[in-house]
């Protein structure tokens, strides 16, 4: 069977392009081709820099289903990037099993997702341009001192696999960022969008968001563009961390922007890549036209992923905005410090270093990064001492405490980071 679907940026009237997704025996397909009247606009861009603007259909297959193989490999990428994380397939597959449904295609995750809390600026509509939504145009003003406690509920209760109350389902699958953790995706008072994340029933420490919240404020203060983050409190042991969506913008906060992850920017096949290294993304991002600026920044959040023990920076952990004309990296989201796990990064750095760089090869590529060795040098110490001096004092704002607090400055003064304030001392700069 082959269903056909509109998509469109920013408003419904805007058609970029047809996506007809077919699903035959256990075999998802799907072609996307650029809308003649779009390709023809002055305003007209790539939706990737690997979806060519081109006249000629994009084809993308995956065989049968399985879990071993990466997710949505049936759907154009830029539209992939849309559909739910893991949180919330695993949320919307177990509703289907509930209702007796079959297992939700790949189509099914994109088009299930709520139209007014959607990631990014892509709209899905029907072949007669009306946007796919499971709440018919209206989404909920939550009262954050109200309903998060409720939200937290639901979502511990979604753990323990009981039963869900339907008014939670369509909250609950987020936004597409964020991977496993309980979240949903909320409307502030200001019309705002929020990503709430909660405390899971499987994790061994209560301060995992909290250190989230620390560590986004951390990054901020290290020169990194972040979401502003909030933490609320659902009795001591489950605060909930609320980041404000990047993807929105506007005076009303309800214009949408275009947004990829670096995953679809490189166009790898999965999250995690061997061939994508962080000198190649600052290659491709010279190339896309990304200013000097950017690859500068991209430069700070490597070194502040080692600095923190942030082992989770794959590619669908970084993301881009399109907006102006221009791409620009999105703000950073989803950096996590880990006390139980060694340190490496997912993304090499480069193809020649291992999965731990140390602070000279950092300098020694700062060309790719649009920095001077000095310039690279000043930034590693300034970051390091940063991270040294202020984690303390941001961890008190979070409420760490007791054995909480204690894991989080084994990490923030330990080895690790005690030897990226040595070495920052020792670099040489020729």
């Amino acid at each position: 069977m082959t269903e056909a679907l509109k998509i469109c940026l920013i408003d419904t009237e805007t058609v970029v392009g047809e996506l007809r997704f077919t699903s035959e025996r256990g075999r998802q397909s799907s072609s996307f081709t650029y809308n003649s009247a779009w390709r023809a606009s002055p305003a007209a861009f790539a939706l990737a820099p690997a979806l060519r603007l081109q006249e000629a259909p994009h084809f993308f297959s995956a065989a049968a289903q399985n879990p071993a193989l990466p997710h949505f490999l049936a759907l154009p990428p830029v539209l992939a990037d849309l559909c739910p994380d893991r949180w919330g397939r695993s949320l919307m597959r177990r509703d289907a099993r509930e209702q007796g449904a079959i297992e939700p295609s790949d189509l099914h995750f994109l088009t299930l997702i709520d139209d007014a809390t959607r990631l990014g600026a892509l709209r899905v509509l029907d072949t007669h341009g009306i946007p796919l939504t499971t709440r018919n145009g209206i989404s909920p003003v939550i009262p954050f001192d109200v309903q998060l406690t409720d939200l937290a509920r639901a979502a511990r209760s979604f753990e323990g696999r009981k039963a869900l109350r339907d008014e939670w389902k369509d909250l609950l699958p987020g936004s597409g960022l964020g991977g496993a953790r309980p979240k949903a995706t909320l409307r502030d008072t200001h019309g705002c969008l929020w990503v709430a994340k909660f405390t899971s029933e499987k994790d061994e420490n209560s301060a995992i968001e909290r250190a989230e919240v620390m560590t986004n404020w951390l990054a901020d203060a290290c020169g990194i563009t972040v979401p502003e983050a909030r933490l609320f409190e659902i009795g001591r042991d489950n605060p909930v961390g609320l980041f404000k969506r990047f993807d929105r913008a506007g005076a009303s906060h309800d214009l949408r922007l275009h947004y990829v992850s670096a995953q679809t920017f490189m166009d790898a096949s999965t999250a995690i890549d061997s061939d994508v290294t962080y000198v190649k993304m600052a290659e491709a991002m010279m190339e896309a036209g990304l200013a000097g600026e950017q690859r500068q920044e991209l430069f700070r959040r490597i070194v502040f992923q080692l600095l923190v023990n942030n082992t989770d920076d794959h590619l669908k952990n970084h993301g881009f905005l399109h907006v102006d004309g221009d791409w620009s990296l999105s703000p950073a989201f989803d950096i996590n410090p880990q006390t139980d796990r060694r340190p490496q990064l997912k993304i090499a750095l480069d193809t020649d270093v291992g999965e731990l760089p140390t602070p000279q090869e950092m300098v020694d590529r700062s060309f790719y990064f649009d920095l001077t060795d000095a310039q690279a040098t000043a930034c590693i110490s300034r970051m390091a001492n940063t991270v040294a001096t202020c984690w303390a004092p941001y961890a008190q704002a979070a409420k760490m405490r007791g054995p909480d607090l204690a894991a989080y400055r084994s990490l923030f003064e330990g080895p690790q980071q005690n030897a990226w304030l040595g070495a920052a001392l020792e670099l040489h700069v020729p």
